[in-house]
């Protein structure tokens, strides 16, 4: 199984602005670089990771995806939510009519990323830890929507100073969550 780290963003379109002057493009970069190393230093992952370019667009990366993903591949997208100065939490967004798999994959690793935190899980329902794509802000998420295989958009936190606080220096924890929960499940 292959699992496309997808960092949010570019160059072009570096995202949210953080409270510390950094854009998400930066974040999700970073995140995506250390997935990538805890992955290859590391034995016992029964995954290849796969790392998105970095100067490409969005429907770039998604054509690259449909074109070397295969069967059994997972995608997941790393975000951070912008910079309000009151909001908190952490969220995952998955498509409706995804596998049952992808869906348990991401209540886990959202849950996980909210308790390595110490920050909620935002939450449409009572009843489920992920969102559908039609629940976010931008009403579908193109990731999710055009890929051909089973995609999860995590939002790892706010980008403000009370979660980014939380998150920096915990940054090696939450990339290990998301190679642990994918690798948990295969």
């Amino acid at each position: 199984m292959k699992l496309y780290v997808i960092a949010g963003h570019s160059h072009q379109s570096p995202g949210a602005l953080a409270y510390d002057g950094k854009y998400e493009h930066y974040y999700t970069r970073d995140l995506q670089r250390k997935v990538f190393n805890i992955c290859n230093m590391l034995s016992g992952y029964k995954m290849y990771v796969v790392k998105s370019p970095t100067t490409s667009s969005l429907p770039e990366r998604i054509e690259w995806v449909n074109r070397t993903a295969q069967k059994g591949d997972r995608l997941i997208d790393i975000h951070f939510n912008y910079n309000h100065p009151t909001a908190t939490g952490t969220e995952v967004f998955v498509h409706p009519d995804t596998t049952e798999e992808n869906k348990r994959t991401a209540t886990i690793l959202v849950q996980q990323v909210g308790e390595l935190l110490g920050i909620p899980v935002r939450r449409s329902t009572p009843d489920r830890a992920y969102k559908y794509d039609t629940e976010s802000q931008h009403d579908t998420l193109g990731i999710i929507r055009r890929t051909r295989i089973p995609a999860i958009l995590l939002e790892v936190c706010f980008m403000n100073e009370g979660d980014l606080h939380k998150y920096k220096g915990k940054e090696p924890q939450v990339a290990a969550a998301i190679l642990d929960t994918y690798n948990e499940g295969h």
